[in-house]
């Protein structure tokens, strides 16, 4: 009995020894305020670029998308483009499809029926992603509530406790849940230059990423058309030579009631696709369009109405068959 107690003592014994040395090893390999990667706090990532890579990557092949680089706020990052070259001996140009950015995801596969259409007449089609308006918006409201964070603390107490209070995370699953049709209240002038901004960098890059001679348009659906109008009336060089829009609309009432406007004022070729899948917002200056258009002598403006569902192969045939006509029009 007596040996087998001092052979259990014994490896008690060996146990202890054996983690002091580990211990002692750890506290030798660590110099004193160094800390192990794990516990390097990561930095904020501006807008999800990483995420929609990551996405595509996981879903498709090598061969089947570009990486195109963009810098914002000095930090680089890659989003991912499509691009179905011409099926003709000679291209007509390019078409950049640019999908609706209020959309949830990215719906880049979406566009591509309609991007093997124009490719089948001669076009080389590329589909780029837009930042999701969502992420604009929660950009600005980050440097709002800073600064208000900032105004409150040479301000009374309880003003600081008020400012405490309005977190982001409220307002945020706020904008995922109300429908179109009620975000005018939400969706203000500040997050349309914030979203615009973005945009504008996705266009350039892309365009700097893929050249191809001849013809350059824009295709452009929803809040990404009237961000693409006001930009491009802005714009002083490196314009298309034709724009394409659809269901071309903006959440905000003040902003959405300038777009007949915009559409006439703009100084490019515009097809103006309508169809009954527009939302309430499109809808609402659908006929504004057209008559501003004949009011300012556009000669260059075309609206056309394909009577097929979203997303739908018909409705994306029915699309490329009236841009083919208006080509033709166009002396293409």
């Amino acid at each position: 009995m007596h040996r087998y107690n001092a052979f259990a003592v014994l490896i008690v014994l060996t146990c202890i020894a054996t983690e002091f040395a580990w211990a002692q090893d750890d506290q030798v390999d660590q110099t004193p305020g160094e800390q192990t990667p794990d516990a390097q706090p990561s930095e904020p990532t501006p807008i999800k670029l990483d995420f929609i890579s990551e996405d595509v990557q996981s879903r498709m092949l090598d061969d089947e998308y570009q990486l195109v680089d963009v810098e914002i706020e000095s930090k680089a990052y890659q989003f991912p483009i499509f691009v179905e070259r011409a099926k003709r001996p000679i291209s007509l140009g390019t078409i950049f499809l640019i999908p609706d950015a209020s959309q949830n995801g990215t719906p880049l596969n979406a566009l591509m029926p309609l991007a093997q259409e124009f490719a089948m007449q001669g076009w080389n089609s590329v589909i780029m992603p837009t930042p999701q308006v969502l992420i604009a918006i929660a950009e600005v409201e980050a440097k709002r509530a800073s600064e208000q964070a900032s105004k409150a603390a040479t301000e009374t107490e309880q003003a600081q406790t008020d400012a405490q209070t309005n977190t982001l995370e409220p307002r945020e699953a706020e904008l995922v849940l109300v429908p179109a049709k009620q975000q005018d209240s939400l969706f203000e002038q500040a997050y349309h230059q914030a979203f615009s901004t973005y945009l504008t960098m996705f266009v350039q890059a892309t365009q700097k990423k893929v050249s191809f001679s001849g013809y350059k348009v824009l295709f452009a659906q929803g809040i990404s058309a009237q961000i693409m109008l006001s930009a491009l009336e802005q714009s002083t060089g490196n314009l298309p030579d034709a724009l394409i829009i659809n269901n071309i609309y903006l959440p905000n009432n003040t902003l959405n009631k300038d777009v007949p406007d915009l559409v006439a004022r703009s100084t490019l070729p515009v097809l103006d696709i309508v169809s009954p899948a527009d939302n309430y917002w499109s809808m609402y200056t659908r006929e504004q369009r057209q008559v501003q258009s004949e009011v300012k002598i556009k000669a260059f403006y075309r609206q056309r109405e394909v009577n097929a569902l979203a997303f739908s192969p018909s409705m994306h045939s029915d699309i490329a068959t009236e841009a083919k006509g208006w080509f033709r029009y166009l002396g293409w």
